[in-house]
């Protein structure tokens, strides 16, 4: 699978329990990636999209795994509820082509497509 570049820094991260490390890093693989000055600027307005009245920089991470998964990605798969429940003031913001979605709800896809009911 591969990742956004700070996905993969965040596992890496000394406070990420062990059993994920051990669980995710064996499987997955990241490109390193630049924004251009446009999408840094879309970086920006997906920040405040999920801001909301939280605490000033508090989604900054999940902002930037947005903007990366944007330029790469077909789909996002999360559990965190701020960026689910925002997905749809994000479509604006994100490319059509980049899928919001929780890991149930990829699996069921990946199924679909394996099983030729979604090409």
């Amino acid at each position: 699978m591969i990742v956004p570049h700070g996905v993969r820094a965040e596992v890496l991260n000394p406070q990420t329990p062990s059993h994920v490390r051990e669980a995710v890093l064996p499987n997955i693989f990241t490109i390193p990636t630049g924004l251009t000055e446009q999408e840094q600027k879309n970086r920006r307005l997906i920040a405040a999209a999920l801001q909301g009245n939280a605490k000033q920089g508090k989604h900054a991470a999940d902002a930037q795994h947005l903007a990366d998964a944007a330029k790469y990605c077909g789909y996002f798969i999360t559990h965190d509820e701020r960026v689910l429940k925002r997905s749809m003031a994000l479509r604006d913001l994100l490319p059509p082509s980049l899928n919001v979605v929780t890991l149930d709800e990829f699996m069921d896809i990946f199924d679909d497509y394996e099983s030729g009911r979604r090409i």
